[in-house]
């Protein structure tokens, strides 16, 4: 997978699932370390998620990992993982968002 396809799951996901409501921020594969699988970036806003690039020939991994921080993005910067969390996971799943990759 590509940046730009990587980018173009993100605007997919946006209109599916979060209404096209999240903001138009960086979406990108990165070198990071082995066990990060991805992060969000936020600086007094959120501006960016990055995926392990060394997942990325792992489509349906980084489509996971993609919808994870979407829903990072969708609440507040306070809210990491918690019920909160879960329940826009548990969304996510509801509307099949994970149907075919998970």
């Amino acid at each position: 997978m590509t940046n730009k396809q990587l980018r173009g799951w993100y605007t997919k996901y946006n209109k599916l699932y979060f209404g096209g409501q999240l903001p138009k921020i960086y979406v990108r594969f990165a070198k990071m370390p082995k066990d990060t699988f991805g992060f969000s970036t936020y600086i007094g806003d959120w501006v960016g998620i990055e995926l392990n690039r060394t997942y990325k020939h792992w489509l349906k991994f980084s489509r996971c990992v993609l919808l994870h921080e979407m829903v990072h993005i969708s609440l507040p910067k306070k809210i990491m993982h918690g019920p909160r969390f879960e329940k826009g996971m548990q969304r996510l799943a509801k509307l099949g968002a994970f149907m075919g990759i998970w």
